[in-house]
């Protein structure tokens, strides 16, 4: 029997997906160890699956801190907001190298997200096993708009790989004994030797270029559904039967450095639009302020639960908040902080799903009020939402992915 290790880093909108490969993974019969962060591990071994804990951290502990939450709201005119990450990177790799290489030493393929790409990758070349590499967006390097978005990946790109290589290579050569990593870009690296990417994504929403190799794989979004057993809280099921459909509003990891002040304009902008509120508890911080009876503050719930009884949803734009808004068939409003996040705002406008989206530094009450009222209002926004959301409830992105990875073990 074949043993997968799957390393997942980041939020939970990045380890969610891969809990869901490795599910179904093991009822096709293969043997699978989860290798993520000690806060998930719950989401998967509720489901049956093998953990094996990673230290805590994306990049680096960035989001965990207030400073790396600033920064991913300001962002930075001239280089990738997710450099400012960077900062305690030095102890986290090493680490983060050696936890890996004890979760993947028996594998006989390794699976990794985005974040993980790196580390997995020497991991496998000293194991000698084959790398896969799991996606949530389109790779920029394989296909950018255009020849400025080629040049604007391939330099954002080797501006991260250029700051990180010494540390990286550091961990490479200490921990697995392996030699560093040249100069030009690994990710590029891993392209050209056409390491097998799954892109968890629909083609509806991101159609397939002829450009991609058959070692490209778009195989639908792997959506982790909810237990039959779960129940929503009785306060939120009172809320909803007591009024219209409210507007959605969360940030997912993307807490601002003032959620009081967010939290005001957020509220603001609903009553501006004429419309109710559920916001993300995360919002208001540690010292809640109050909220007004036509809003809502919930803790995380299952968005194939909440999202298709919203009248609109307003978040960051991360690609798994994405995909759930667009299978729930409601129109969004996408407020982008960085990395992919502006990608997605664009391609849901451009599909008709939602409004223009809002860069963060443009975020203010009335241009969110802007945004609530046409999403809310906007028939063709409806109906174009709800059409793309039955075509992506009829695939099963996850069965596509097993099926590929069965076909590119067996090759």
């Amino acid at each position: 029997m074949r043993q997968i290790a799957i390393v997942a880093i980041g939020s939970r909108g990045d380890v969610q997906p891969c809990v869901a490969l490795a599910e179904r993974l093991q009822h096709r019969g293969y043997r699978v160890r989860l290798a993520t962060h000690p806060r998930f591990a719950p989401l998967a071994v509720a489901r049956g699956v093998v953990t094996a804990p990673l230290i805590e951290g994306n990049v680096s502990r960035g989001f965990a801190t207030p400073e790396g939450r600033e920064w991913a709201t300001r962002g930075s005119r001239w280089a990738p907001s997710w450099v400012g990450f960077l900062r305690d990177a030095v102890p986290i790799m090493r680490r983060r190298t050696a936890d890996c290489w004890t979760a993947c030493r028996d594998a006989d393929v390794i699976i990794a997200n985005p974040l993980a790409w790196l580390v997995a990758s020497g991991v496998a070349e000293k194991a000698r096993v084959p790398l896969v590499r799991a996606s949530f967006s389109p790779d920029f390097a394989l296909n950018a708009p255009g020849a400025w978005g080629t040049a604007m990946s391939a330099g954002a790109r080797m501006c991260v790989w250029q700051i990180s290589r010494p540390w990286v290579n550091r961990a490479r050569r200490d921990v697995l004994g392996l030699s560093g990593l040249p100069v030009r870009d690994p990710f590029g690296e891993l392209n050209r030797l056409q390491a097998p990417i799954l892109d968890a994504f629909s083609e509806v929403v991101v159609p397939r270029e002829a450009c991609w190799g058959a070692w490209v794989h778009v195989t639908g979004y792997w959506f982790l559904d909810t237990p039959a057993d779960w129940s929503p809280p009785r306060r939120l099921l009172q809320f909803l039967e007591a009024g219209p459909p409210p507007v959605f509003v969360g940030f997912g990891s993307m807490v601002a450095g003032e959620p009081h002040k967010v939290t005001r304009m957020v509220v603001h902008a609903l009553h501006q639009a004429g419309q109710r509120g559920v916001i993300a508890a995360d919002m208001l911080g540690p010292n809640p302020a109050t909220v007004p009876d036509d809003v809502l503050a919930v803790e995380p719930l299952p968005h194939e639960w909440l999202f298709p009884r919203m009248a609109a949803l307003v978040h960051h734009g991360g690609a798994g908040t994405t995909a759930a808004g667009l299978r729930a068939g409601c129109p969004s409003v996408l407020v982008p902080h960085f990395a992919d996040q502006p990608f997605w705002a664009r391609r849901v406008h451009q599909l008709g799903a939602g409004p223009r989206g809002i860069p963060r530094r443009q975020l203010s009450a009335d241009s969110l009020a802007r945004a609530i009222r046409a999403a809310t209002s906007d028939e063709q926004f409806r109906h174009r939402a709800h059409a793309l959301g039955q075509q992506i409830a009829g695939e099963d992105g996850v069965a596509h992915a097993v099926d590929a990875l069965s076909r590119s073990m067996e090759a």
